[in-house]
C-alpha cells in the first residue's frame, strides 16, 4: 500500500473482502507499537468483551464494596471506634 496525496490509501480488495470491510465501513485508527492498526467499532467490542469475560465481579459491585469500606472506616474513626467494631458492623450490613 502506499500513501497518496491528502494521505489516503486504497485498501487491496481481497483484504477488504476477507475482513468484510465494504463502502462506507467506519474504521477506527490507533497507533499500537509503531504501527498503524485499522479496526471497525465491531472488532473493538469484541476484543474488549473477549478481555474482560474472565471478570467475575461487577466492578460496580467491587467499587461500592470498597466505598462502603471506606464509610465504615471513616464513621468508625469519627466516633472514636476500634476497626473491631466497624467489622462487625460491616457483618451486620452484609447480612
Amino acid at each position: 500500500m502506499r500513501v497518496g496525496e491528502q494521505g489516503r490509501m486504497v485498501i487491496p480488495a481481497e483484504v477488504r473482502k476477507e475482513l468484510g470491510i465494504e463502502v462506507g465501513t467506519e474504521l477506527i485508527a490507533t497507533i499500537e507499537n509503531a504501527r498503524l492498526v485499522l479496526e471497525t467499532r465491531a472488532a473493538i467490542l469484541a476484543r474488549l468483551q473477549s478481555q474482560f469475560s474472565q471478570v467475575s465481579e461487577s466492578m460496580a459491585d467491587e467499587l461500592l464494596a470498597e466505598r462502603k469500606s471506606q464509610s465504615l472506616q471513616a464513621v468508625a474513626i469519627t466516633t472514636d471506634k476500634s476497626w473491631a467494631n466497624v467489622s462487625n458492623i460491616q457483618t451486620q450490613i452484609i447480612r
